[in-house]
């Protein structure tokens, strides 16, 4: 079987249902979040930091320069956690599933104030 989306390739390859799970639930808040209408508060997320220095200020994966905002075009475009990983050298899976956690948790939050 063919599959084209990294979502589909997980399921293709036998995936847990929770993992599938917590990755349709980040792809569904995707463009919420990231839209400008939207801004998330990074400063208690640990993976992630921003220094005025460097990249213009964007929060960063910690103890890299990839931008965070890097991760959510990646997957918003189809690839996987995995993939993301091995084309972005010095970013772990522990900082990837801690930044999709503080995503959730932050768009919990906003919808239960609403």
């Amino acid at each position: 079987m063919f599959c084209m989306t990294g979502l589909s390739r997980l399921i293709c390859s036998g995936a847990d249902s929770p993992t599938l799970q917590f990755i349709w639930f980040a792809r569904r808040v995707l463009d919420r979040t990231y839209s400008r209408r939207t801004r998330m508060q990074w400063n208690n997320c640990d993976a992630v930091e921003q220094d005025s220095q460097w990249m213009s200020g964007a929060w960063l994966f910690v103890g890299t320069r990839v931008p965070v905002a890097a991760l959510f075009e990646n997957l918003r475009a189809g690839a996987t956690i995995d993939e993301f990983i091995d084309w972005f050298p010095g970013v772990t899976k522990a900082q990837v599933v801690n930044v999709l956690k503080h995503v959730r948790i932050s768009v919990s939050e906003s919808a239960s104030r609403s």
